[in-house]
């Protein structure tokens, strides 16, 4: 269920503290359950590297949405930081 592993990346980007675009890795066993492996905070944005434009496509996401939004997530947390 893509909603229970959006979840379990969502807590697990809480629980580390990571911020802006990272790449979560998960198994979903058998039963379901969503099992969290390890958290790269920095992953390639290399095409040739297409884990973090696979899961994004997963989400109906294109390689250009992904990159502007982090971009654009970026920019907004620099703006707040800077406001207050």
């Amino acid at each position: 269920d893509d909603r229970a592993i959006c979840e379990a990346a969502e807590r697990a980007f809480a629980a580390l503290g990571v911020t802006g675009y990272g790449r979560a890795d998960f198994r979903v066993t058998p039963a379901g359950d969503v099992v969290f492996l390890e958290m790269n905070p920095l992953p390639s944005l290399a095409f040739e590297h297409n884990e973090l434009y696979a899961a994004a496509a997963r989400l109906g996401k294109t390689p250009d949405q992904l990159v502007l939004g982090s971009i654009s997530c970026d920019v907004e947390r620099t703006v707040l930081r800077r406001a207050g």
